[in-house]
């Protein structure tokens, strides 16, 4: 089993995509909610399709422990929320980005 840890893009871009990863683990950090919450209320198809994608992690969460990893298909595919947060200000310098 492999693990894909998915940002907002991805979720923007493909609602649908969390569904698509087989027999793998998809993370999505609690961050990404964050930003498709706040995108939701766009009038425009970035605002529909983060609607779509919180709609999806809603009906999984009623599934069972969206915390610990809900399987989602017929072949073991798991969708979890991973809460651990890590601010990039804490970052070694190495990871400066400027």
């Amino acid at each position: 089993m492999k693990t894909f840890v998915l940002d907002t893009n991805v979720l923007v871009h493909d609602p649908r995509s969390i569904f698509k990863f087989r027999d793998n683990e998809v993370v999505i950090p609690i961050m990404v909610l964050e930003e498709l919450d706040s995108l939701k209320t766009r009038q425009d198809g970035a605002g529909q399709d983060a609607r779509i994608a919180m709609r999806f992690l809603d009906e999984i969460k009623n599934k069972g422990e969206i915390f610990d990893g809900v399987v989602v298909n017929d072949e073991g595919g798991k969708i979890r929320i991973e809460l651990k947060y890590h601010d990039c200000k804490t970052m070694p310098a190495a990871f400066d980005p400027t």
